[in-house]
């Protein structure tokens, strides 16, 4: 017996850490996951609103009702000012590949000279939420949107 003493003791710590590793894993995969953190949705019942429901739609006609002649277009930091038709086909390819789940536009300003939202986009497909920001000018009576901006979003880091 004193022969496998000394085996003991170098099997042990190790064999000691693993059960303590697989206890931890287990302990953790148990908790609840964390509550996202989101900001309450906009109360409107004007252009804004229509726009999200466009969105969440994947209905590029719908969305450009909201549109003067020509509005900018930017995905994923590519993009231009295009004409109602031309912004319909790239939205529409846009949400064919990214559908909706939902979208939340949650900040919003208002000046005499543009109306804007910011928010996020979550896809169907369970990626990370995009950043979406539309802006609407003034246009007679009403409001016309005049950019959509859909982009991933970025993480911020610190230390060096």
């Amino acid at each position: 017996m004193p022969r496998n003493q000394p085996l003991m003791a170098l099997l042990l710590p190790p064999l000691l850490a693993r059960i303590a590793l697989a206890v931890a894993a287990v302990a953790v995969a148990a908790l609840p996951a964390p509550a996202q953190t989101e900001e309450p949705p906009l109360v409107d019942d004007g252009p804004v609103a229509r726009v999200v429901e466009a969105l969440e739609a994947g209905d590029a006609g719908a969305l450009l009702v909201e549109a003067g002649d020509r509005v900018e277009v930017v995905l994923f930091e590519r993009g231009g000012l295009f004409s109602r038709g031309q912004a319909e086909l790239v939205l529409g390819g846009f949400f064919r590949r990214h559908p909706a789940e939902r979208v939340v536009l949650a900040e919003q300003s208002l000046t005499d000279e543009e109306r804007a939202a910011m928010g996020r986009y979550f896809t169907r497909a369970g990626e990370p939420p995009l950043r979406v920001y539309v802006r609407f000018r003034p246009d007679g009576e009403g409001w016309s949107l005049d950019a959509v901006r859909i982009e991933r979003a970025t993480l911020l880091t610190s230390g060096g």
